[in-house]
């Protein structure tokens, strides 16, 4: 993930929409501190959409106002100044209506989250990349190839 500060013109969404996606966060992973495991809002799914999926933001931007907009319908404030009984009520509403509402944002924080260093530790695995240690190959027994390799090429020249 890149490390760039963002600048102003480089914000995808507005304060409110950014309080708003914090507030979801929350929702999708909340945090477990007995487990040393933090929030989806305590990640860096900001960041990670900015780096992985700037096609994005539209989508969420729209899908954002419409949360927000609910709450201000059902409680005539903020999804952001919620309780967090209240946000569960606006979001079953939400994806009751269109059940496909901010299932690639559950997508995409799910995939960041679960590469974050204190959860990989605390969920018992090393904060790591899986590659640059190496994984263990095992040699194979080509023997069990050996029909295959017998057949020879099965597939039709086309140059």
């Amino acid at each position: 993930m890149s490390n760039t500060p963002l600048i102003a013109s480089d914000q995808p969404l507005t304060e409110s929409l950014r309080r708003t996606l914090d507030a979801v966060l929350e929702i999708i992973i909340p945090a477990e501190p007995a487990r040393g495991m933090p929030s989806a809002r305590e990640v860096a799914v900001f960041r990670y959409l900015q780096d992985h999926a700037s096609d994005y933001w539209r989508l969420l931007a729209t899908q954002l106002d419409e949360l927000d907009a609910s709450a201000f319908r059902q409680f005539a404030q903020h999804f952001a100044d919620l309780s967090l009984d209240e946000r569960m009520r606006v979001a079953h509403v939400m994806r009751n209506t269109n059940p496909g509402f901010l299932r690639r944002l559950a997508l995409e924080t799910v995939t960041c989250y679960y590469q974050d260093d204190r959860v990989m530790v605390a969920v018992g695995m090393e904060p790591r990349p899986p590659a640059p240690k190496g994984q263990e190959a095992y040699a194979g027994d080509f023997s069990l190839v050996e029909p295959v390799i017998a057949r020879g090429a099965i597939w039709r020249r086309t140059e």
